[in-house]
């Protein structure tokens, strides 16, 4: 199982959809990484990398949300913040348990179950808000 971008989970906000196409690329290589446990040194890169970057795409929606008076924020703060504790979660595992094909799996369902999500009930939502105001 792996995060697969396909165009019924666009948005219809383009800085969105790329951070979302490029938040799906490195997950999957931090995935295989754990998986085939091969380049074990690039895991923490790959996850240090998306630790900045899902702040970093966080704000951009929040961002647009607070700029434009979004009437679900608080909900979709809620959220963001619970992905990030769980990706905290995973990531100190990872780091004091190492790399194991269980930890894949876990966050692999995490993340996969997540974004699916997030994207299909929350940040569509969001998309249409935005498009006519972008």
């Amino acid at each position: 199982m792996s995060l697969q971008w396909t165009k019924a989970l666009s948005v219809g906000i383009s800085e969105i959809d790329d951070q979302h196409k490029e938040l799906f690329g490195r997950i999957n290589k931090m995935l295989n990484i754990i998986v085939e446990s091969s380049e074990i040194d690039e895991i923490g890169k790959v996850i240090d990398f998306l630790d900045e970057y899902v702040v970093s795409h966080f704000a951009t929606e929040e961002g647009l949300m607070k700029r434009f008076d979004y009437p679900e924020l608080e909900y979709h703060l809620r959220q963001h913040g619970e992905f990030i504790r769980q990706f905290y979660l995973f990531r100190e595992r990872c780091r004091k348990e190492g790399p194991s094909r269980f930890l894949a799996i876990q966050i692999e369902e995490m993340m996969v179950e997540w974004w699916t999500n997030h994207i299909n009930k929350v940040d569509k939502v969001l998309g249409a808000f935005l498009k006519d105001k972008i």
